[in-house]
């Protein structure tokens, strides 16, 4: 699994085989590697769960969708849109962090963005680079 590959049929292999190690012998009693074992598999779920959360909501847009049509009730437009733009932000969010999803992607990092070295023109790139690392690094504390 490296940054920016996808793949939620390796994780869930790998989801399984992690747990099924905390079903050997002994294995709660070497407390460091439980720990270990414990976290590797609620950050691969936390890989993997808001991709199936995502697919979840987009099906419940279509029955939304779908029950609207059905009734001519246009009402339901506004909710939808509030829907689509909740998940589009979630979609883009995740896209971010599984972009920084590779191995040493989890460590800590240093990062300097110098405004100066944008024209002056273009310091709302500055701005918008801040706000995206920002997003991601706060996403990835709350894990």
């Amino acid at each position: 699994m490296s940054g920016g590959v996808f793949d939620p049929d390796s994780i869930d292999k790998k989801i399984a085989e992690k747990t099924e190690l905390t079903n050997a012998p002994g294995f709660w009693e070497d407390n460091k590697n439980a720990e270990k074992v414990m976290n590797d598999i609620k950050l691969l779920k936390g890989r993997v769960e808001p991709w199936r959360q995502l697919i979840k909501d987009v099906d419940d847009m279509e029955a939304l969708y779908d029950l609207g049509m059905e009734e001519n009730d246009q009402s339901v437009e506004s909710e939808l849109h509030e829907m689509y733009e909740k998940a589009k932000k979630e979609y883009d969010r995740q896209s971010i962090l599984n972009l920084l999803s590779g191995e040493v992607d989890r460590n800590d990092a240093f990062l300097s963005i110098h405004v100066s070295s944008f024209p002056r023109c273009y310091s709302p790139a500055a701005t918008d680079c801040i706000r995206i690392w920002q997003a991601g690094a706060d996403a990835e504390r709350r894990r």
